[in-house]
């Protein structure tokens, strides 16, 4: 398909990088520890989590809520969550390992496109908008920032 939304598809495309890196997390994140693919309610979480914020931070940005819905928005969020470098990023922080250590341990020559961008703009969205708002964008943004364990405040989500 293609779109008019010039701004919106311009931040999907940018800002899907940190939520696949959310999305990644999910193995880890599932506290039931068990085999197999219990997993998968968690990413559905925080796959449907994920586009809404990303409607609205499209929406903050001039772009539209609609594009968010699309090839530009989740079909992109689909493939760079499914098994980019974002997504294995987000596997290793859900883990438990902070950004820094993952990096330099098990990603040291891969770009890891969604934490560049949150070195770029992540203090002027927390400026913008708060835990409440973007729960899950904010979360992904103070682990990277301040180089801890991801904590998701999962009573913030819509």
């Amino acid at each position: 398909s293609t779109s008019t939304d010039i701004n919106g598809v311009e931040v999907c495309a940018a800002i899907k990088n940190i939520f696949s890196m959310a999305i990644g997390a999910a193995p880890g994140l599932n506290k039931t520890k068990s085999k197999g693919n219990l997993y998968l309610n968690t990413a559905a979480v925080l796959v449907r989590q994920s586009v809404y914020e990303m409607e609205i931070f499209t929406e903050f940005l001039k772009g539209k809520r609609e594009t968010v819905k699309g090839a530009a928005g989740l079909g992109d969020l689909y493939v760079s969550a499914a098994g980019g470098r974002n997504s294995k990023m987000g596997a290793l922080i859900g883990e438990g390992m902070v950004f820094s250590e993952a990096k330099k341990n098990k990603m040291p020559d891969i770009t890891v496109e969604g934490a560049d961008l949150i070195f770029e703009i992540g203090k002027k969205v927390k400026e913008d908008f708060d835990e409440k708002k973007l729960p899950l964008m904010i979360a992904v943004i103070n682990a990277i920032l301040e180089d801890k364990k991801l904590e998701i405040k999962w009573e913030n989500f819509s």
